[in-house]
């Protein structure tokens, strides 16, 4: 039923004047007749714009730890590819119950130029939809339609690089000096495409272009990565937001050292952040956060995959970092013997040896190169996301089992680009196939409060091992990372069952 604006304001000033968990202040305002007659007279008016501004209140600001929730589970697509437009998404919601998504993020929706937009993040205008994808109104009706079924929409908001077409956020230089004098202390980001940090425009005048979160603020003389303004920008973004959308939280995006990962993550910044490092990270000293914060943990995702774990970590293993590196890189695009993953370098840079890499979770895992175990390794990647703590993110279309799209060669916009080699369009005939459970889509996968894990040594190299603390009990969680059946001797489980 829908109830008259100014009659819920008087039936909130009731509640509030007869409100008995009221504390003393509160209490006593109220019996200021000055105040009274002033509240009286201009509550409607700002309620009104309350909700014009926030809309009505809903469970979630009740519980700010939302995203702890065991029932979080996320997904995430490019809406042209998944299903061409905004319209085709909400069509999609039934199916996303079904998988059970309770949080859907929608690669970048913004007006960008056709090509050489950084798949989309290369934002011309903030305010405008791709006309591709639909309009604000597509977009809203999206957002109403998800909410109604309880899933939270999630959007790129891409304030630390635009297009060239966007007048916004731009330091340009006429020449190189001063760019030069930058990249004394900057580093490398994409070596394929420009050396250094900044982009030559066509004009030749020159660009600064850093990426994430913790290279907004560019400073002469730094690195330009992890500078205390960062912080205060995001501190700032958050306080407006909670004037005007009480109800939006912040996910990170900040690919750098692991313990500067965790600098974004907390109340004022940013609530929860992409992990990652999960897999390549020592558990007990990295993955735990405070309470309040969560990971949005993921096999893979839009972007590269980067070998980021830390050299200090992979020390304590008997590791070299550089080594272990080069060893990844050269096994997942299937240059090492043996090898069963066909992925394909990206920003391969030989000077340096940094190299990152694209594809498929399955086609990284061997289902393209026919290797026996392909799908029991993308179920162990996976069930690792899910159960770790935090929110797990499946890139949509992974649960069917999709591989690697080589047509990507054949778009001028893309071929020099490998990360769309894991952008594919939706593969409608395989998902004809999910419900067979003889066929690799039937097979793929289909599903703790909190998210704080404990290591567990297994005393076997091959096996991950970690405990989850939950509310109404303890979880052991064992991984078996080799080919083959392992064990773990009996007397490793001492503790954990006396405790």
């Amino acid at each position: 039923m829908n109830i008259p604006t100014n009659q819920e304001a008087y039936a909130a000033l009731a509640h509030m004047k007869s409100n008995p968990s009221m504390n003393t202040a509160g209490a006593k305002m109220l019996t200021d007749r000055d105040f009274l007659t002033h509240l009286d007279s201009n509550f409607i008016t700002f309620y009104t714009i309350f909700l014009e501004l926030c809309g009505h209140r809903e469970v979630r600001e009740l519980n700010p730890e939302w995203f702890l929730s065991n029932e979080m589970l996320g997904g995430v697509a490019y809406v042209d590819r998944y299903v061409q437009d905004l319209a085709g998404i909400r069509s999609k919601i039934p199916y996303f119950k079904d998988l059970g998504l309770t949080y859907l993020h929608q690669m970048p929706v913004f007006d960008c130029p056709e090509i050489f937009n950084d798949g989309g993040y290369a934002v011309s205008d903030y305010r405008k939809v791709k006309p591709v994808l639909g309009t604000i109104e597509d977009l809203r009706d999206l957002a109403t339609g998800l909410r109604r079924n309880r899933i939270s929409l999630v959007l790129d908001m891409i304030f630390n690089h635009t297009s060239d077409k966007n007048d916004a956020f731009y330091w340009m230089f006429p020449d190189r000096s001063i760019p030069d004098e930058f990249e004394k202390t900057t580093r490398e980001i994409f070596p394929n495409d420009h050396r250094a940090s900044f982009i030559r425009l066509p004009d030749c005048r020159w660009v600064f272009r850093m990426d994430g979160v913790a290279f907004v603020w560019k400073q002469m003389s730094t690195a330009c990565e992890n500078l205390p303004e960062a912080h205060k920008i995001l501190r700032a973004f958050t306080c407006l937001c909670r004037i005007a959308a009480p109800l939006v939280d912040f996910k990170s995006e900040a690919i750098v050292h692991p313990d500067e990962v965790k600098e974004y993550i907390n109340p004022q910044e940013c609530q929860i952040s992409y992990n990652p490092l999960q897999i390549a990270l020592t558990w007990e000293r990295r993955h735990n956060l405070p309470r309040g914060r969560a990971w949005v943990n993921y096999v893979r995702s839009h972007d590269d995959i980067g070998w980021t774990f830390s050299d200090e970590d992979a020390a304590e293993l008997g590791i070299d970092g550089f080594s272990h590196r080069r060893f990844l890189t050269s096994f997942f695009v299937n240059r090492h013997p043996g090898s069963f993953a066909r992925g394909i370098p990206f920003q391969d840079n030989p000077r340096t040896g940094d190299c990152r890499i694209s594809g498929t979770i399955a086609s990284l895992a061997g289902l393209e190169s026919g290797e026996e175990g392909a799908v029991e390794r993308i179920l162990l990647a996976y069930s690792i996301a899910m159960s770790t703590g935090g929110v797990p993110l499946i890139y949509l279309e992974d649960e069917v089992g999709i591989l690697n799209d080589y047509s990507y060669v054949n778009d001028p916009s893309h071929r020099n680009d490998s990360r769309w080699v894991h952008r594919p369009t939706y593969p409608a005939n395989q998902y004809a196939l999910r419900d067979k459970q003889n066929t690799i889509p039937g097979r793929t996968p289909k599903e703790l409060k909190g998210g704080h894990s404990v290591y567990f040594r297994t005393g076997n190299k091959h096996v991950l091992g970690y405990v989850r603390l939950g509310p109404l009990g303890t979880v052991l969680c064992l991984a078996n990372f080799s080919d083959f059946s392992e064990h773990v001797t009996k007397d490793r489980f001492g503790d954990f069952v006396d405790n």
